[in-house]
């Protein structure tokens, strides 16, 4: 789902096109900072790639999406009322974005994406950490800067996975099914709907290796485990989050 600023953005580059526009401009238009602008064409950059529009940015000339055919059906997706937003989903979308290091979040920009106040966003970031407290993780509130976490790379996969099994958009197509008896649909469905553009069909035959290496295959439940926590590893490795060297303390010697 696409926050509120990131579909406007979208919408107006979409009725601009095949004409480029600045971030001044889009800023101007939508009478939000150049600074918000920015972080909200992350949003709008992965939306595109997972409905294969293209977007080129042209350094000095400006940001240009070509919608081809597109443009109204795109339009009417991005049309409609001022979505309600339950407390829950809140939280659970606060969390999300803090773990997927968005770290230029605050409780403005927060607000603006889920039609609440800053008085709403605060309570519901308290909620959130309690959460985090879960998994030793702690929330920083970085004055003039945005709010980012702070803990053990581990305990933010945990993390990242935990929240995962709860707050995904379902996928609505059929999919093509590994080929792996111990991946049920509902976990196919959920990883795919958690976590996007993820390779499972990839993960899932570097599993099948494993097994044929050491010839003690895992069971079904350890099979989806290691899915997906191979899925959130690589994850993490694009962001630049990798475990600490000495993670394995007592390795034992190589003979």
């Amino acid at each position: 789902m696409l926050s509120m600023k990131a579909s406007k953005i979208l919408a107006l580059l979409a009725n601009n096109d095949p004409l480029p526009l600045t971030i001044k401009q889009i800023a101007a238009a939508l009478e939000m900072s150049e600074r918000s602008v920015g972080t909200y064409l992350k949003e709008v950059y992965a939306y595109c790639r997972e409905q294969q529009l293209e977007v080129v940015n042209k350094p000095g000339v400006g940001i240009l999406l070509k919608t081809g055919n597109r443009r109204e059906e795109l339009l009417t997706k991005l049309s409609g009322e001022t979505p309600f937003y339950s407390s829950e989903y809140r939280v659970h979308y606060i969390i999300s974005l803090l773990l997927n290091n968005w770290t230029t979040y605050t409780i403005s920009l927060f607000a603006d994406d889920l039609s609440v106040s800053k008085t709403t966003v605060e309570a519901d970031l308290k909620e959130a950490e309690r959460w985090f407290d879960g998994f030793d993780i702690k929330v920083l509130k970085k004055t003039g800067s945005g709010i980012c976490l702070s803990g053990a790379e581990l305990d933010i996969r945990r993390a990242i996975a935990a929240i995962n099994r709860i707050f995904y958009t379902p996928q609505a197509k059929p999919l093509d099914r590994p080929r792996d008896y111990r991946l049920s649909d509902e976990t196919l469905h959920r990883l795919t709907g958690a976590y996007r553009n993820c390779n499972i069909g990839y993960y899932t035959e570097l599993i099948q290796r494993m097994d044929r290496y050491s010839r003690r295959p895992l069971t079904d439940i350890g099979f989806e485990s290691m899915l997906e926590y191979l899925i959130v590893a690589q994850q993490r490795i694009k962001l630049g989050c990798y475990m600490p060297e000495n993670f394995w303390p007592n390795k034992p010697n190589d003979r």
